[in-house]
Order: C-alpha cells, then structure tokens, then sequence
C-alpha cells in the first residue's frame, strides 16, 4: 500500500516538491538567513511554492491566481512546506503527518506568523486533494507546525522536562498551529521540530 507521502506526490505537478536532499534557501541574494540543511529519518517531500513556474505570471499570481492580490495580507506565504512521517513518531493512531512550514528571514521574525498561516491554509488543501485522489490511503493525524528561521530570532528557552523539545507557541487565529522561532544552523534535523 502506498504511504502518506507517496499519496501526496502523486497529485503534485513534478518538479515542484525535493525530496532528496532538503536545503532551505533564502530567495533574496542579500539575505543574511544562510542555507539550511534538513536532516531527517523517515519520508519528506518538501514544496517551495514560489518555485511554481509558469510563463507570463508574476508569481504571486502564480500562488494566488483567485485572490484580489491588493486584500492586505491575503498574498503571503512561507518559503517552504514539508510533508513529514518520521520514522520513530508512532502514536496509538499509528505514524502522524507533520506538516513543516518554514519561513526565513534576514533580520527578526516580525511578520512571518502571517505566511505560516496562509502556509499551513495552502497545505490543508493539498492534502484534501491527495485524501481525495491520491489513491485511497488511510490517513494519520496531521500535526503543523511553523518555524521561522532569523539571524535576530531570541535564544530558545528550554524546557526542562525535555531539554531537547522545543517552546512551541500556539497560533492564537489558525487552531492546530504551533509556531517557533529561532536563529538559523548550517543544520536542523527535521524530529527536533516534531516533538
């Protein structure tokens, strides 16, 4: 039976997910966010949406070609979204999903709860259309989570119960959203953002 991750990708238009190896860039050369490399245990496809290429499109008509771009707010997005299933995160249900909505950021992460929103909004729809069409596999729970990436992002607190777990705050507009912020490594390992 396929997996979660393959169900995705089969309704996806090829080349716009990674799965390989995942690298989070900052678009913008003058960025002083630097490249990010995911490492991971388990199956992740990665979109980057303003990848999405079409001719003659800006690309914020690409992403949001339904939506009056000139609406505040309405045609922000993350840089990145993953589709996780790691390996060691088994719960009663079975494996979860996690949902990875990554934004990067020169300075501090002023803004960027807004691009996870619409981020995590634009996930929810691929993967009703891969529960739709992706061939019938039976779902887990999905979690979101959103990280913004900035070289002025606070220290991170840590929790004493569990050192290695992350201060995730709960989104106070989009249930179900969790959202951290921190300063960027050469590397991240995708489990520390799903515990």
């Amino acid at each position: 039976m396929a997996s979660v991750i393959e169900a995705i990708r089969s309704v996806l238009r090829p080349g716009i997910f990674e799965e390989s190896t995942l690298v989070l860039r900052e678009a913008d050369p003058s960025s002083r966010c630097p490249p990010i490399t995911l490492n991971r245990r388990g199956k992740a496809l990665m979109i980057r949406p303003d990848m999405v290429s079409v001719s003659g499109m800006s690309p914020v008509d690409r992403i949001f070609p339904l939506f009056d771009i000139n609406t505040p707010g309405i045609c922000q997005l993350c840089d990145y979204l993953i589709f996780f299933s790691p390996q060691n995160q088994v719960s009663s249900e079975g494996s979860d999903l996690f949902v990875l909505l990554f934004e990067l950021k020169s300075g501090g992460a002023k803004g960027s709860v807004r691009q996870l929103r619409n981020g995590k909004l634009l996930a929810d729809y691929v993967i009703a259309v891969a529960q739709l069409h992706g061939g019938g596999v039976p779902w887990p729970k999905v979690q979101y989570r959103g990280v913004t990436f900035a070289p002025d992002a606070p220290r991170p607190r840590i929790v004493a119960r569990h050192p290695e777990a992350l201060d995730w705050g709960q989104d106070s507009r989009i249930p179900h959203l969790h959202v951290y912020s921190c300063r960027p490594r050469p590397s991240h390992d995708l489990e520390q953002f799903c515990l």
